[in-house]
């Protein structure tokens, strides 16, 4: 899995994960000293095969939805990542 987060001019945190596994959920239970959120929402990208492509007969094939796999707890969020998926969560 690999992580990146940042907190955008209006005060809101960015997180992107990336769980690569084929074949199994990740699980991520963050810590985010200083910052306390009010409320979690998400988009996640993941198909059912490693090689899914969008292609002109298939234009949305792979495309982002809405994800609801993350909740806020005291002091972060939790979130459990479907295989072979990319997750953007942003912390209010």
């Amino acid at each position: 899995m690999s992580a990146s987060a940042s907190i955008d001019a209006e005060g809101r945190l960015n997180v992107t994960l990336c769980n690569a596994d084929p074949a199994r959920s990740a699980y991520v239970d963050a810590e985010v000293e200083g910052f306390r959120g009010k409320r979690i929402s998400g988009t996640v990208l993941a198909s059912s095969a490693m090689n899914s492509h969008n292609t002109f007969e298939a234009p949305d094939r792979v495309k982002p939805r809405a994800f609801g796999g993350a909740k806020l707890k005291d002091g972060g969020f939790e979130a459990e990542l479907p295989p072979m998926s990319v997750v953007t969560l942003t912390v209010e």
